[in-house]
């Protein structure tokens, strides 16, 4: 394999790569979010929701591990052991990071990735981008009606 298809792999598809970053972060940004005062039930649904991630992202691992020519390299020489430590909740920002450093290698920087799959959005871009902010809706509300709701005196709301 030359240089620039060495490290292809991992962004095979880059509307799901980019799927992929953006529940990663949204995976740091929960784990942060449940560390400040939410009630019980309201961090509930956030750990519910990093369950699901988890479930993404292990899958992700598995398939870029299957669609890799050379696993051996693909785990060493192309760091997919940080695919599979940023697999679990405590370690996402290590995924963030071999995300970067994948484009790196690449030669591109994050602006060009992302303006790449602007450019040529299709429809299923289209369809991971409404996933990924339905699962955000889904969950900001979620979490903002119970922590407004819940514990107040004559709401309808009392728990998950």
């Amino acid at each position: 394999m030359n240089r620039s298809s060495e490290h292809d792999i991992a962004i095979i598809n880059p509307n799901w790569s980019a799927f992929v970053l953006l529940v990663t972060i949204l995976s740091v940004f929960n784990s942060a979010v449940a560390l400040i005062s939410l009630s019980p039930d309201a961090r509930l649904v956030v750990r519910m929701v990093n369950v699901g991630i988890s479930v993404i992202l292990w899958a992700d691992f598995i398939y870029l591990l299957s669609k890799s020519p050379d696993k051996r390299r693909f785990m060493g020489q192309q760091h997919g052991w940080m695919v599979l430590l940023g697999s679990i909740p405590f370690f996402r920002f290590v995924r963030i990071l071999w995300f970067w450093l994948i484009l790196r290698k690449n030669g591109r920087t994050p602006r060009e990735f992302l303006s790449h799959i602007a450019v040529k959005q299709n429809a299923e871009g289209t369809l991971l981008l409404v996933l990924f902010i339905s699962i955000v809706v889904f969950e900001f509300a979620i979490v903002f009606i119970l922590d407004f709701e819940e514990g107040a005196s004559g709401s309808n709301i009392q728990s998950i």
